[in-house]
C-alpha cells in the first residue's frame, strides 16, 4: 500500500532539537521532511531573575506553565523538583505529557482547544481571588493570562525562563528549493516560528509559501498567515502535538486528491 503522503516535500519549522519525532512521522507517510527550524531556544535574558522567580515557587498557590519549553526550562533550573502544594496549570496536552513524564501532576488543563482562552475557561479557575500565581514562559507573549487572573482577584507575576531567537538558516538556498522542487505543505507549530520564516524568506520564497498549503496549530496562527498574505488552504489543529501536525498534513494530502 502506498503511504499516504508519498511523493509530498513538507517544511518542517520546529526549533532542531524539537523536530526529529515529527521528520520521521512525515518519513513514515512517504512524504521528505525539510528541516528548516525558524525557532532557536535561547537562556533568558536576565537568568538571576529568572533563578530567583522559581526559587520562590513555594510562595506561589499555581504555576502556569505555557509550553512545553517553559516547562523544560523550568525543571532545569529546580533540578526537576517542585513544591509539593502547588498547583500546576498548562495550556496543551504537549505541556502535560512533558510535565506527567518528569513525575509532576497536573491540576488544571483545557479539556477541549489548546489556547489561553481555553485554559480561562474551566471552572475551577473562576474564583481565584487571593490566589498568587506564577506564570513561566519565554520572553515577550500574550498578556490574556495575567490580566485575567487580575481581574479575577488574583495576583500575577512572570518568571521568562527562556528566550526565542531566529537560527542561523540558508533561506536563499531554501527559496531556490521552493521554486525549482516545490514544497507541497508547510507546518508551523508558533505564532513566531511563522513570523520567523515570513522575516527570512526573500520576495519569491515569500510569492511560494503564500501559496503552498499550510498546517497551523491555532486559530489566532491562521489569522496571521492570512495577514501576512497567504492564500492557500490552511487546516488547523486542535493541538501543537506530532500527531496532531501529521493528522494536520493527512488531512490537506486528502483534500487535495478531491
Amino acid at each position: 500500500m502506498t503511504a499516504a503522503l508519498t511523493g509530498w516535500r513538507v517544511l518542517v519549522t520546529r526549533p532542531a532539537h524539537q523536530a526529529e519525532a515529527l521528520c520521521r512521522l512525515v518519513q513514515q507517510q512517504g512524504a521528505e521532511p525539510i528541516r528548516f527550524p525558524t525557532l532557536r531556544i535561547d537562556p533568558p535574558s536576565d537568568i538571576p531573575r529568572a533563578r530567583s522567580q522559581l526559587a520562590r515557587l513555594a510562595d506561589f498557590d499555581l504555576a502556569v506553565l505555557v509550553s512545553p519549553n517553559a516547562i523544560a526550562q523550568a525543571l532545569y533550573w529546580t533540578d526537576g523538583r517542585l513544591p509539593a502544594g502547588l498547583k500546576l496549570a498548562v495550556v496543551g496536552k504537549a505541556s502535560a505529557r512533558a510535565l506527567e513524564q518528569a513525575g509532576h501532576t497536573v491540576d488544571f488543563q483545557p479539556l477541549s482547544g489548546s489556547d489561553s482562552e481555553a485554559l480561562l475557561a474551566l471552572p475551577g479557575l473562576q474564583q481565584i481571588t487571593g490566589w498568587r500565581v506564577l506564570i513561566i514562559r519565554g520572553e515577550g507573549g500574550r498578556e490574556l493570562l495575567a490580566d485575567t487572573f487580575r481581574q479575577r482577584g488574583a495576583s500575577v507575576e512572570y518568571a521568562e525562563v527562556y528566550r526565542r531567537g531566529l537560527p542561523d538558516v540558508d533561506s536563499l538556498a531554501l527559496s531556490r528549493r521552493w521554486q525549482t522542487e516545490g514544497i507541497d505543505a508547510v507546518t508551523v507549530t508558533s505564532n513566531q516560528a511563522l513570523e520567523h520564516l515570513y522575516q527570512v524568506l526573500d520576495t519569491p520564497g515569500r510569492a511560494c509559501w503564500q501559496h503552498t498549503p499550510l498546517v497551523a496549530v491555532s486559530p489566532r496562527a491562521a489569522a496571521l498567515a492570512q495577514s501576512l498574505g497567504h492564500r492557500a488552504t490552511i487546516h488547523i489543529t486542535p493541538e501543537a502535538s506530532d500527531a496532531a501536525v501529521l493528522s494536520g498534513l493527512l488531512a490537506l494530502r486528502h483534500a487535495d486528491k478531491d
